[in-house]
């Protein structure tokens, strides 16, 4: 359980940042 929380929020953030940067 932890581990996919984890994946998801990497996800959310890696996300954000390539919206940010694009």
């Amino acid at each position: 359980m932890f581990i996919i929380s984890s994946m998801i929020i990497t996800t959310t953030i890696t996300g954000t940042m390539v919206a940010g940067v694009g």
